[in-house]
């Protein structure tokens, strides 16, 4: 029922706006950010959409093009892995100041 809800929100926001916007994906919606499962990042198939919901859930906005082509390409060619980006982005002092964390044991 909240992932439909919030799908339907998503809905009429972008019918709205002039803008193009961005949105977290509604799987895993009902977790907060503050304690997110990372069983469900990693789980994504897309490399994309794991770069797009990891700055989300970590630094609770959305990840820009420039940042998104160049972690995509770093997955994509092997150079990284999904584990990196997430301690990277954790780590960072803007996350620091975010308060949102990732359950590592989910």
């Amino acid at each position: 029922m909240f992932k439909q809800t919030y799908e339907n929100l998503i809905e009429i926001v972008k019918k709205n706006s002039k803008e193009k916007l961005e949105f977290e994906r509604s799987e895993g919606i009902e977790y907060s950010i503050f304690n997110y499962p990372v069983s469900k990042l990693l789980g994504l198939e897309n490399h994309r959409d794991f770069i797009k919901e990891s700055y989300y859930k970590v630094l609770d906005r959305p990840v820009d093009e420039q940042n998104l082509e160049i972690l995509f390409l770093q997955l994509d060619s092997g150079g990284v892995s999904r584990e990196i980006i997430l301690n990277s982005l954790i780590d960072s002092t803007e996350a620091k100041g975010k308060k949102t964390k990732i359950d590592w044991e989910s």
